[in-house]
């Protein structure tokens, strides 16, 4: 990175702004990096079974968690042809709130033909939390990208406290910033407790999941994630197709982490198997 890039990746509004890029040998590597408080960014690894071009990167935090007052903002760029594994070390704790809220922000920036996976370990939500979380994925010609995110509660007392709220957004758009997809939705502690039919009920986990490309095949990953996650006792599942023809959805409801945990690393080994031809290796976490 040359010193008038630094200087502009630095003066971004980024606590962590990554891009990645694939060199004249066909590997992808770090091509330029900022990170400031509360993140820090592992140096990439390769890991055994995954195709050798495609590097892991761990995000971690410094700083235990998400805080009330916290406006935290990331982008992850990864280049044309460029293949990267991207998660986190642990699960993120957001922390018990006075009134205030928290905010996490990523944007996945996508060159052609570039392939992502964006697969971070669970939110947990403490008594009193608020926070506000946003992914969006912009999508180059040829770009795949696979994310996932999931949530529980979380009450260290055991005396029937719960989070405050949650706001989710994930957006995909292309590189003109036409709105391909969009899911939202707001959590209230209290409904979360309440076992409302129609929202939560008795399930006490919840997890999304999406594999985004232009124009993707998404009737044969529709399938694809059917057979990968059939039905069974204590869960509910929900796949369909998304609008403009940019890939697939997946809803998740769980009674715990555990089970929850499973079916994403289900429904990723089988997309990546889908879209690449080999099956994921197993992370240490």
């Amino acid at each position: 990175m040359t010193a008038e890039s630094a200087l502009a990746v630095a003066a971004a509004p980024y606590q962590l702004d990554v891009s990645l890029v694939r060199d004249g040998g066909g590997r992808t590597h770090i091509g330029g990096q900022y990170v400031a408080y509360p993140f820090h960014l592992c140096r990439a690894l390769r890991t055994l079974g995954d195709p050798p071009d495609m590097p892991t990167l761990y995000i971690q935090s410094c700083s235990g968690g998400l805080f009330e007052g916290d406006d935290l903002h990331c982008r992850l760029s990864v280049g044309r042809q460029a293949r990267a594994h991207i998660t986190t070390a642990a699960a993120t704790v957001v922390h018990s709130m006075e009134g205030g809220h928290g905010a996490l922000h990523v944007a996945i920036e996508t060159g052609e033909g570039a392939y992502v996976e964006y697969l971070p370990d669970p939110l947990i939500l403490f008594p009193g939390a608020a926070l506000r979380n946003a992914v969006h994925i912009q999508l180059a010609a040829n770009a795949t990208v696979l994310a996932w995110d999931s949530f529980l509660a979380h009450d260290p007392k055991a005396v029937g406290q719960v989070f405050r709220q949650l706001t989710s957004d994930l957006s995909i758009t292309d590189l003109s910033g036409r709105l391909l997809a969009r899911d939202r939705y707001a959590a209230q502690g209290a409904t979360f407790l309440g076992n409302a039919p129609g929202v939560m009920g008795a399930y006490r986990v919840q997890a999304g999941f999406v594999a985004a490309r232009l124009n993707a095949p998404a009737a044969e990953w529709v399938a694809g994630l059917r057979e990968a996650l059939p039905d069974e006792a204590g869960v509910y599942v929900g796949i369909s197709e998304l609008p403009n023809a940019a890939g697939v959805w997946v809803r998740i409801l769980s009674r715990d982490a555990a089970q929850s945990n499973a079916l994403l690393a289900r429904a990723w080994s089988r997309a990546r198997a889908l879209i690449t031809g080999s099956m994921p290796s197993p992370r240490r976490k």
